[in-house]
């Protein structure tokens, strides 16, 4: 089918929006709302870390949310404590998983690659490559906590993602 167009593109990130659940529906309820009145295309997508997702994945798709990026930068256990200071990786996978539940809403995961093992971007690209998920490796500022790991830059996640699945090739679409 032919991609929506859309005349106005919300984002609610910031802290944990999930903490918050009560404000998020509001607002994608009054976004739905406001694109009957005015005839427009609005796309909402919200940023979470994905701690509370499963138990709020239902509601979310049934208010109307359109995209929802996920900030995860590993799969292993103990490196995720060390980069949010707090257990939760099963949770997150757990939200993740019900996510897909939902193919109408286009899925993200987020990734800062901090940490010095290749597996791990090679990891969390088996999921784009498995799952209809986009996976985006952002660079970390070497500023305030990314000070403390070694800076990844897209010159060798380049090289570790070509030496795991062979040549990148570019893209022009959006996502």
């Amino acid at each position: 089918g032919s991609k929506k167009r859309h005349n106005l593109e919300i984002d609610l990130f910031g802290g944990e929006p999930l903490v918050n659940f009560g404000v998020v529906k509001e607002i994608i309820h009054y976004a739905r709302q406001r694109e009957k009145e005015t005839d427009k295309n609005i796309k909402l997508t919200l940023t979470t870390n994905g701690i509370l997702l499963k138990e709020q994945m239902a509601e979310l798709a049934e208010a109307g949310i359109d995209n929802i990026n996920i900030s995860l930068d590993t799969l292993n256990t103990e490196a995720f404590k060390k980069i949010t200071r707090r257990e939760g990786l099963a949770r997150v996978l757990e939200g993740l998983k019900e996510a897909m539940k939902y193919p109408q809403i286009g899925l993200k995961i987020n990734c800062v690659p901090v940490l010095e093992d290749p597996e791990n971007l090679i990891n969390l690209a088996e999921i784009a490559r498995d799952n209809p998920i986009h996976v985006r490796f952002i660079e970390m500022m070497p500023i305030g906590y990314g000070k403390e790991f070694r800076f990844c830059g897209e010159d060798e996640i380049c090289s570790v993602l070509e030496g795991a699945y062979g040549e990148m090739t570019p893209i022009t679409e959006k996502y």
